[in-house]
């Protein structure tokens, strides 16, 4: 099929997207041996094609408070419906892992790993497939209170996960996302590598949702989407921050739709580009009528090292009651040139200098 005769390709969600880059990667040959070995990591769950999997010595102990569903699994199918985007090469067909997260003390942290795998049942699926999709449905229990610590490996030239979050009352998760690059660094910046994680969130009454996604990774094309749905009281931070350099293509959508009254959401995402890269932002916020006494804010701010790199940002509101305190607003900068020259006063040459004033904007 044509690239532009497919719906995933026409779908305007990604019209700034190069979506086709995606694509292409899909229909090709890849061998594995050029790609980073996962085995950098030993202990927590790890999430691959074939399942959930854990680190033996710490089922027992960390994970007593997690229940994978091995059986049954095509009852959370719903919640994976094709909706012409690039997850839906993940649900098609594709398995659904799933599993419950139970805690009803003080916060608990469980680490997370999104990997190829390296069993011998996933051998041959590493060796013979275009490329890697992983199905995942996430439930945190009433009244929880959950850190989840996602480390996603550059370990396949093309991985796509669709995973879905249900968040029930009262509960509070923690989603702590950073992009991994492995142990292997000689295909930086250039092997071809894409990463695609759809993230559905929805947010039952009284719930919280904080979002933290870092992207360090020298991933050739990243995708990182989240959409969340917040019932009555809910509230959701997303707070999200990427560095794109040399060609590196990443984009960022962060979707929340207030469908209960009396939340609040607050979205702040800044992206830092270079050299040739190109990053986007669609951010949304949408309140129904009946969602009164909803608080929101949205924001991007972004900033660019280099004249050649892209920056395409596209912040909206819908809003449909008087009844709502929100706030958006976007920024498209360059380096402070009074602040670097202050720096150099102080004994900083340009790359040391330019170096402190990118994490200060990022710590910001």
């Amino acid at each position: 099929m044509n690239h532009r005769d497919n719906p995933i390709y026409k779908n305007p969600v990604y019209r700034h997207m190069d979506v086709a880059t995606v694509l292409d990667r899909a229909e090709a040959q890849y061998r594995i041996s050029e790609f980073e070995d996962t085995l950098a990591f030993s202990s927590g769950m790890v999430i691959t094609p074939t399942g959930i999997k854990f680190d033996g010595r710490l089922q027992n102990f960390m994970y007593r408070d997690v229940t994978v569903h091995r059986l049954g699994n095509e009852r959370y199918r719903h919640y994976f419906e094709p909706n012409d985007m690039l997850g839906d090469m993940a649900s098609v067909e594709q398995k659904i892992s799933a599993m419950t997260v139970t805690n009803k003390g003080r916060a608990k942290d469980y680490v997370v790993h999104f990997a190829s795998g390296n069993d011998k049942e996933n051998a041959e699926l590493k060796n013979k497939s275009m490329y890697q999709t992983t199905c995942l449905y996430v439930e945190v229990s009433p009244y929880s209170n959950v850190v989840i610590n996602e480390h996603v490996w550059k370990d396949s030239p093309c991985k796509i996960f669709r995973i879905v979050y249900v968040v029930r009352e009262g509960a509070n998760l923690t989603l702590v996302r950073t992009y991994k690059s492995g142990t292997n660094q000689q295909h930086k910046h250039d092997n071809g590598t894409a990463l695609v994680l759809e993230s559905r969130i929805v947010q039952h009454p009284a719930s919280t949702v904080s979002v933290e996604s870092t992207n360090r990774a020298s991933v050739k094309y990243l995708q990182d989407l989240f959409f969340v749905k917040a019932y009555k009281k809910a509230n959701t931070s997303i707070k999200n921050r990427y560095i794109a350099d040399d060609r590196q293509s990443v984009h960022c959508i962060a979707d929340v739709h207030h469908v209960g009254e009396e939340g609040t959401s607050n979205v702040d995402v800044k992206s830092i580009t270079n050299d040739t890269s190109k990053f986007t932002f669609a951010g949304n916020i949408k309140v129904n009528k009946e969602a009164e006494r909803v608080d929101a804010n949205l924001q991007n701010r972004n900033l660019q090292l280099s004249n050649t790199s892209v920056v395409v940002t596209e912040p909206k509101l819908d809003i449909s009651t008087k009844e709502i305190a929100c706030t958006h607003g976007c920024t498209v900068s360059s380096v402070d040139k009074d602040q670097l020259y202050l720096l150099n006063t102080r004994g900083f040459d340009d790359n040391r200098a330019k170096e402190i004033l990118t994490e200060a904007f990022l710590d910001g």
